[in-house]
């Protein structure tokens, strides 16, 4: 951590400033999440260290927080043993990635050990604080082994396990030696897996008690309340008995609905009848006479005259039949009409309106590329 001479704390501002950080740990040890407990621990030592090297004036102040701390362990002045300086910097990564953002959940164990060595080594620095009760007691950095009965082998005693050779196949396998074990510790390393807290294991009791309680959840409610069953059983029957009448009285319905009676079979009074009646000398009764119909006339369509090709017919397509380009106005005239466009030789226009003379010219209305104004005919041939 490398500061400008303005803004750089002096040694007592560090002190201080690690008495504040301890603080405001023991708060979140008791009321917080414990990975702002471990940034507020690891700032409180490493403001420390940092008063001490300043007080000391050693070059190793400008360095950053792990180079520090492995000065610091080889100063035999400054009373940090090389076991407390490498989980210094074993909870520096931790640190580091707990302020990335990383999701990373702390064991209590851990934490708990890291407490009181803090709590420890502060006094040692000139940073007095109010500790665990037995912080002063020395941390081991592996966990404590129960004393074996007889002297266990070393990995390095071992002997090496020769090579199998199969005389049938000819062929030789070797066989892969187990590494050594490696030693655990109350703090963590850098593998993500030392110090994430994992959810313990339940036995199969614990199995078998969940499965009789969701087994026989209606068993009980049943015997609590014997008479939830008769109940269901009774507004099943009603339901299914509704839905039958309801079924019934659609298909009843249907079937009462009329016959619709076609109209050619419909009763009709004929003509010959009344006339009967006439010739018999009964007298007709106007109700009875059908009005008289109306001859109805059949129009033939008109055949359209047949139209020789290249005349001009209102509402079909031409084309421009010169070779110069041809003006589109806006008006039918050459003097008073502004030219809209010209459009290139044989492009195709739609009559939509003519024809009318005007300066001796008969001229058309046109529809080209959605602009429509007035053109000579003389030069458009009919399509």
């Amino acid at each position: 951590m490398t500061r400008s001479d303005e803004t750089q704390p002096s040694p007592i501002d560090l002190l201080e400033s690690a008495r504040a950080k301890y603080s405001l740990a023991l708060g979140r040890l008791r009321r917080g999440p414990p990975e702002l407990a471990l940034l507020s621990l690891h700032g409180s030592i490493e403001d420390a260290l940092r008063s001490y090297a300043m007080r000391h004036r050693l070059p190793a102040i400008a360095e950053p927080f792990p180079q520090l701390v492995e000065v610091l362990a080889a100063d035999p002045q400054a009373r940090l043993d090389p076991t407390e300086a490498n989980i210094i910097r074993r909870m520096h990564r931790l640190r580091a990635r707990v302020a990335h953002g990383e999701q990373i959940t702390l064991a209590a164990e851990t934490l708990d050990a890291y407490h009181r060595l803090i709590a420890r080594l502060l006094p040692l620095f000139d940073v007095l604080v109010v500790g665990p009760e037995d912080a002063g007691a020395t941390i081991p950095l592996a966990r404590p082994a129960e004393a074996p009965t007889q002297p266990r082998r070393r990995y390095d005693d071992v002997p090496a396990i020769p090579p199998r050779h199969d005389a049938d196949s000819g062929r030789t396998t070797t066989r892969m030696v187990r590494p050594p074990p490696r030693e655990r510790t109350a703090y963590p390393d850098d593998e993500l897996a030392r110090y994430v807290a994992r959810p313990p294991r339940r036995a199969q009791t614990d199995y078998d008690r969940l499965g009789q309680v969701g087994g026989n959840r209606w068993q009980r409610s049943f015997q609590q309340q014997p008479w939830v069953l008769p109940v269901l059983i009774v507004v099943s029957l009603a339901l299914i008995v509704a839905a039958v009448a309801i079924s019934f009285q659609q298909i009843r319905a249907v079937r009462s609905l009329p016959t619709p009676i076609p109209t050619s079979m419909a009763p009709a009074f004929s003509t010959p009848t009344v006339a009967s009646r006439i010739e018999t000398g009964a007298t007709a009764d106007p109700a009875l006479i059908p009005p008289p119909v109306s001859p109805v006339v059949i129009v033939s369509p008109t055949p359209e005259a047949p139209v020789e090709p290249g005349t001009l017919v209102l509402g079909r397509n031409a084309r421009v039949a010169i070779q110069e380009p041809l003006n589109i106005r806006a008006q039918p005239g050459l003097n008073q009409s502004a030219v809209l466009l010209a459009i290139d030789p044989g492009t195709q226009v739609l009559l939509v309106e003519g024809p009318t003379v005007a300066d001796g010219l008969n001229w058309w209305k046109v529809r080209v590329a959605n602009i429509e104004g007035w053109c000579a005919g003389d030069y458009l041939q009919g399509e």
